[in-house]
Parts: C-alpha cells; sequence; structure tokens
C-alpha cells in the first residue's frame, strides 16, 4: 500500500515534545486533543497535506518549529528525520 500525501498520518505527537512517534494506523499526528484518526480518510477522501484543513490552521507552528520537529519510524535513521526532509519525501509526487 502506498503510504498517503501526509507526513502526519500514523504518527503520534506527545505533548510537551518536538518528536512524533509511528503509531500504524490512521492517528493524525496533528490532532494534538484526542490523537484520534485522520478526519480526511474518516470522511474517505483521499489522504493529501496539501488539502488538510487542520495542517492549514497549524501552519505558523509548524513553520516556527520546523527546525525541532522529527519523525520517529522504522525505516527513519535512529535519531529520527527533521520535519523538512520527511515532508519532502512523503509528499514527493511522480
Amino acid at each position: 500500500m502506498e503510504r498517503p500525501r501526509c507526513p502526519f498520518y500514523s504518527f503520534h505527537w506527545p505533548s510537551r515534545g518536538s518528536n512524533l512517534f509511528y503509531s500504524g494506523g490512521g492517528e493524525c499526528g496533528l490532532d494534538l486533543s484526542h490523537h484520534g484518526p485522520c478526519r480526511m480518510a474518516l470522511e474517505r477522501r483521499p489522504v493529501d497535506f496539501d488539502r488538510c484543513d487542520l495542517g492549514r490552521g497549524l501552519a505558523h507552528m509548524l513553520e516556527a518549529g520546523r527546525h525541532h520537529i522529527r519523525f520517529h519510524s522504522p525505516g527513519l535513521p535512529s535519531d529520527g528525520m527533521p520535519l523538512e526532509a520527511w515532508r519532502d519525501q512523503v509528499m514527493r509526487r511522480f
């Protein structure tokens, strides 16, 4: 299965941290309050960060923290991958 076009899909963002951890499933890493599933997936729409209302609403926060936010998942470097590099890899179009 191809990964959805969202760097936060299937990641959990613990409070008071800048590291996101792979959770599997469809958790939305940007749902900081409830850690619920991706809204786009629930609505049976293609998951795409470029079209995500939640992502647009948090754009300033993500921009401010872009040098500190790291993603941790099997297959990524042991010290995680920075937001910009992970976003570029996930959002790449072929």
